[in-house]
């Protein structure tokens, strides 16, 4: 697939990983429906991607609402007439582990909301998105098109994210599912699953335990971003990448 004939519909993408993918892509000449619930953050990188008018549409959706996702499929179709890339980035990280002491010394449970909210992101999210994007494409036959998860290493397992690590071992499944799936239609599904980068969503880690993390890489260092955007275009360029997560850890071996 070629990128300057691409429209991409990208959630969480006022966020770091998600804003670099935006860029990246405006840049090799994609049309891009940037979508998140942070308006504010849309505005910027409306702001930031001034020079790509025409190119770049923001809206708001709640990817865990149907009729966000609904409408925001649809305003993708309505703009750009079509669209042939879905990135389902936006994720949330809710840390608390199953069970634990408070304050008074009494063992308390994760709350239930709390796990919810983790899990109606990171996974049933994903999975709306797909849905609304299938119902545009799998009446029109087999054409190129192409879904990435944006996942996690800490799918493989961490203490303290039950829910966070759960929502994305499942998010891994459904890459590999969807692949088998939707092949016969020319739908290709891929993941990436990154270790510790360097994004807003990793301030909330202590730094004892950011470099701890980093100790434990081969590259000494957190990932930036557009290391992340470059392997998207990788997995959009090669139309032989289906059914796997790839990895970009920094060679990590936690």
């Amino acid at each position: 697939m070629l990128i300057n004939e691409a429209t991409a519909i990208i959630t969480g993408a006022a966020g770091g990983i998600g804003r670099a993918i935006v860029l990246d892509l405006l840049q090799q000449g994609a049309r891009v429906l940037a979508c998140d619930v942070e308006e504010d953050g849309l505005n910027d990188l409306a702001n930031q991607c001034s020079e790509f008018e025409g190119s770049l549409l923001t809206t708001f959706c709640d990817i865990t609402q149907e009729s966000d996702v609904k409408n925001c499929v649809n305003f993708a179709y309505q703009k750009f007439n079509s669209c042939n890339i879905l990135i389902n980035n936006a994720g949330i990280l809710r840390d608390g582990k199953l069970a634990q002491l408070d304050s008074h010394g009494e063992y308390i449970g994760l709350p239930l909301a709390q796990w919810l909210s983790v899990i109606d992101t990171n996974l049933t999210g994903p999975m709306l998105m797909t849905r609304e994007i299938l119902l545009h494409w799998l009446p029109l036959g087999a054409q190129s098109n192409l879904i990435i998860n944006i996942s996690s290493m800490s799918a493989k397992g961490n203490s303290g994210q039950s829910a966070y690590s759960a929502s994305k071992a499942g998010l891994n499944a459904l890459t590999s599912s969807w692949a088998k799936e939707f092949s016969d239609y020319g739908i290709r599904v891929a993941g990436i699953s990154p270790g510790l980068f360097d994004t807003p969503m990793a301030l909330h880690l202590e730094e004892e335990d950011r470099n701890k993390i980093i100790s434990l890489t081969l590259a000494k260092r957190a990932g930036r971003p557009h290391e992340l955007a470059k392997l998207v275009e990788t997995i959009i360029l090669c139309d032989f990448i289906s059914g796997r997560t790839l990895e970009i850890d920094g060679g990590g071996s936690f």
